[in-house]
Order: C-alpha cells, then structure tokens, then sequence
C-alpha cells in the first residue's frame, strides 16, 4: 500500500483506501507503518476524517473502520453508476432462472484486474470463499479467463505479464481464451471461489469494449456436461442481453473479436 505521496490529498486518499481495504480495519500503528508516515501524522487525520463521520474507531478501541459517512457516499457513487445499477438487475434475473448464485465482475482497466462487485445467493447452499471489492488478478476463476478473452492479445499480455498467478507457458493460456471465445463462455472450478464451478461470460458496453462479466457458481457435486452446456447457455444469454441494454448490438464486439485476435493465428 506503501506509495510516494506528495501532499495532504496523497495521503489522506492512500489512509481511505487502507481503511476500506483491510476486512478487519487498521491500528494507527499499522497505517503509519503502512503509509511511511509519522503516527503523530496519521492521528491528526484520522481524528478529522473522525469528525466528519468518515472513519471510526471499531469496537476494540483500536482498529480504525470506514464511519457510516464513508458507507453513505460510498452507497451513492454505486447506485448512481449506470453500469452497476442496470448490471444487478440482470444479475437478479440470472439468479432466478437458474436458482444459483451469481455474481457481477467487473474489470479494473487501470489496475489491470478484476472484482466482483456483486453476488445474489442461490436457493441452494454453497461456500463460496472469495470477497467482493477485493482486487483479484485476471486469471483468477472463470470470471477472468471470460474476460481475458474478450480483450486485444497486447492487452493480455500485459496484463498476465504483471499477474504471478499467470505464471506458466503463455501460449498455452491463449489456447484456453481461444476456446472460451468459440464457447462462448468460460468453466473453471477453483479452490479460490470454493467448492463450486464457476461458468462465465464476459459484457459489452456500446463500444463493443469488455467492461466485466456475470458468472454462476455451481455446486461441484453433481455438476456434469448437461449441467454445464444449460449454465453455460444461461449465463451467455444473459450477458448478451445486459449487453445490448448497455448499447453493444454485437457488430462492434464480432469487429473487435475477429480485428484483434486475427493478430495472433
């Protein structure tokens, strides 16, 4: 978390980010080793942040946690996002056709990864171990690898190239995307999500650009190729759709999808 900080703004911004990041919150101790700051530096805007209802102390008395202020702006900026907003409403749709937790995954462009931003739990129970809003790399769960896929070869590679959990032959990857895109979606069971299989596929907006995917996780007892080529079915029809809502009528992504990886045969 550590960066070179130049002013108040830097660092204060790079305190939130700490505090919302850390599931359990952060002792002044931890943000001043984490930001290379004075902890003297850090309790003076800890104690304004305070004031204003941004941060709070949790109830140990020493863990510093987002304050209901944070929550409520924090609530705006993701109901007020189209994206988001339209996104859970498919996702909702998805849940109840296939009585499966789902889940939105969104791609971070900047950071070059992922999160999924949001999950609606099925009728039937499932572990499922990963958080929302954590920063995951992209070949992480079938989430990813969907939308992976979706992208121009330069941009995977500089994406995997940054990624430890991509390590391997690089070619071999590109076969897996290569068939996710005849697919249509992509199918993994990863220790990460938990003991499910999660099936995925990738969204567009009305550049035809990938900008996150829905994906369902299934229970792996039981999962068989009839389970999968139904899920698999659903979960497309379903992107597509959120797609088209979001202004992508296909041409532009067929554009990009035969343009772009034509590159690479």
């Amino acid at each position: 978390m550590a960066r070179a900080m130049t002013g108040t703004t830097d660092r204060v911004i790079a305190l939130l980010c700490g505090v919302a990041e850390a599931p359990d919150g952060l002792t002044l101790t931890e943000l001043s080793h984490a930001l290379d700051l004075a902890p003297s530096t850090i309790h003076r805007m800890l104690d304004r942040l305070g004031a204003l209802g941004i941060v709070r102390l949790d109830r140990d008395g020493r863990h510093y946690v987002a304050g209901l202020e944070f929550y409520r702006l924090s609530a705006l900026v993701v109901e007020r996002t189209d994206l988001t907003r339209i996104a859970r409403r498919g996702l909702a749709d998805l849940a109840d056709e296939t009585g499966e937790t789902c889940f939105l995954a969104l791609y971070m462009p900047h950071e070059r990864c992922m999160m999924y931003e949001s999950r609606i739990t099925g009728s039937r129970s499932i572990h499922i171990a990963t958080e929302l809003h954590a920063r995951l790399g992209m070949a992480y769960g079938a989430a990813g690898l969907a939308m992976l896929s979706a992208l121009q070869p330069l941009e995977v590679d500089g994406i995997l190239s940054g990624d430890d959990e991509a390590a391997g032959p690089r070619a071999s990857l590109f076969d897996v995307l290569a068939g996710i895109r005849r697919l249509g979606y992509a199918v993994r069971q990863d220790e990460r999500i938990g003991d499910a299989v999660e099936i995925a596929a990738p969204l567009s907006d009305v550049t035809g650009r990938m900008v996150g995917a829905f994906s369902i996780a299934i229970p792996a007892a039981g999962f068989d190729a009839d389970a999968e080529t139904f899920m698999g079915r659903m979960v497309i029809e379903h992107a597509n759709s959120l797609s088209k809502i979001l202004g992508d009528t296909g041409d532009s992504r067929e554009r990009r999808r035969v343009k772009d990886w034509s590159l690479r045969s």
